[in-house]
């Protein structure tokens, strides 16, 4: 069997939400978000949405490339993403590529 990330002929859409962050109602800024994920094997590229309102609405995606093939340790990170009372983030794959990934918020 062969494992192609494919739904028929149509891209697997993989997508992972976070938790909602808040600061008991306090503004909070995101300066940083880096996603680590495994590298160096499929070039394609990942979204970012972020909400303000715990999931129910989403900004624009903001997309960055994974990397090239060969190319390891790249960064593929957002910063200056604004400031928030509450913050839910979204990321979303849908190039058809092998990909495990887990995400760091680092928030000042």
């Amino acid at each position: 069997m062969l494992r192609n990330n494919m739904d028929g002929s149509y891209p697997l859409v993989r997508e992972m939400t976070s938790r909602t962050a808040d600061s008991d109602g306090d503004y909070f800024s995101i300066n940083r978000l880096e996603l680590l994920l495994r590298q160096g094997f499929n070039a394609g590229s990942v979204e970012l949405s972020t909400s303000r309102d715990g999931g129910v609405t989403w900004g624009n995606p903001k997309p960055k490339a994974i990397g090239p093939i060969g190319k390891y340790g790249n960064c593929v990170c957002w910063t200056a993403l604004g400031a928030f009372k509450q913050a839910t983030v979204k990321l979303r794959i849908s190039d058809a590529i092998e990909v495990s990934f887990d995400a760091e918020m680092r928030l000042k």
